[in-house]
Formats: structure tokens, C-alpha cells, sequence
């Protein structure tokens, strides 16, 4: 695998931060761009993502000072890797899912939703039920009710099947506030069965203890 060329990453983050909230032009875009090619090794579905592992740099860059400002960014991110963990290809999805959620706007909840349900049983388990929520249970059952189809009906059916109603971490209770981000991997690890990079993470914001 080439070097990743940090620059370009860099580049590219602040051309999208002066489009925002459009997207950066194509030949952004086309770096990371969910890019299947056939490829023997990948004994799963015979294929892999050109364009994987650059984005997961993306991801990790984005991650040490990502705001709303790349919400759009970060949503095409989420896609790209769906369509990469969909295809058995590979996507770093836990990633720029645990950012999108952060971020806390409710309709992202079948962004997602559709992460979640990519790549089988696997993507399933790792990404934690709580991840869907970043705007709150409450607010997002509501919205739910209201757009009321098929695919919010599924979510609902989901959720009414159980888990608590406050964000716990496996090393005790935990609440997420709006616009809360963990302050270490370690805290992430606790609520995100896989975190797909063990990197340093220098954010400060508290968290709410629960009951």
C-alpha cells in the first residue's frame, strides 16, 4: 500500500470546510468514493475499496477537530462507508459513524440505521444501538412517529425490543449530553465494541454521569 499523502487530506478538509455545507468539488470526492475492483484476496465477496484506507485517514484527521461545519463531509463519509461494509470490501464505518452521531442531528438516524444493518452480523454487533440516537432517545422516537414509514417503523421495532434508556458504558452508567465527545479511546472502547484505529484523541468535552 502507497504512503497516504497527509497533505492532500488536509487539503481536502479545508476545501470542504469553505464549501460547507456543500460538498467539496469531484476530484475531492473521488478520493474517497467508495471504489470496488476485483481483488482475489478478499475471499469474502472477491473485491476491495480502492479508496478504504484513505478515507479512513480522513476520518481519523476529521476526528481531532470535527465541528458541524463537516457534517456534509462527514455524512458522504458514512455513505461511502456503508456501501464499502455492504459489499464485504471493507469501510472503517465505526469511525465517522460514532462522528455523525456526535453530531447529533436527528434525521441522520437512518444514515445510520443503513451503517449499522451493512456487512452482516459483524457491523451489526460492533456498532453500539446507542449510536442511532445521537440526538436523544426521546427526540428521536418522536421524529421517528412522525415520518412514519417502513423504515422508521423497523427502527422503532428495534428499539422496543430493549436496551436502557441511558447511554452505559461497559465500565459503568454514562448519559450522553447533546454535542457530548468522549475524551479518550479508551472511553470510546466502552461504548463501541470495535473502534477501528487506536489513535490519540485530545478532545476535552465532559461527559453526564447517570444513574
Amino acid at each position: 500500500m502507497e504512503p497516504i499523502n497527509t497533505d492532500v487530506i488536509d487539503e481536502l478538509i479545508k476545501v470542504s470546510r469553505v464549501n460547507s455545507p456543500e460538498l467539496p468539488p469531484e476530484r475531492f470526492l473521488d478520493l474517497i468514493r467508495y471504489a470496488p475492483v476485483a481483488d482475489e484476496r478478499n475471499t469474502w465477496s472477491g473485491i476491495s475499496d480502492v479508496n478504504e484506507h484513505f478515507r479512513a485517514k480522513v476520518s481519523e484527521t476529521l476526528y481531532l477537530d470535527f465541528t458541524s461545519r463537516d457534517i456534509s463531509l462527514i455524512r458522504f463519509i458514512v455513505e461511502q462507508d456503508t456501501l464499502s461494509r455492504s459489499s464485504y470490501a471493507g469501510g472503517d464505518i465505526v469511525l465517522s459513524s460514532y462522528m455523525l452521531f456526535s453530531l447529533g442531528n436527528v434525521e441522520d438516524v437512518f444514515r445510520l440505521f443503513k451503517a449499522k444493518s451493512s456487512g452482516g452480523m459483524d457491523t451489526w454487533i460492533a456498532m453500539d444501538p446507542y449510536l442511532l440516537f445521537g440526538a436523544g432517545i426521546e427526540e428521536t422516537q418522536r421524529y421517528l412517529q412522525d415520518v412514519d414509514n417502513e423504515e422508521s417503523q423497523q427502527i422503532l421495532s428495534y428499539h422496543r425490543r430493549g436496551f436502557p434508556t441511558k447511554l452505559r458504558s461497559r465500565s459503568g452508567p454514562l448519559q450522553k449530553r447533546h454535542g457530548a465527545i468522549l475524551r479518550t479511546v479508551e472511553e470510546v472502547n466502552n461504548i463501541v465494541v470495535v473502534f477501528p484505529h487506536k489513535i490519540t484523541l485530545p478532545r476535552t468535552t465532559d461527559l453526564e454521569e447517570g444513574d
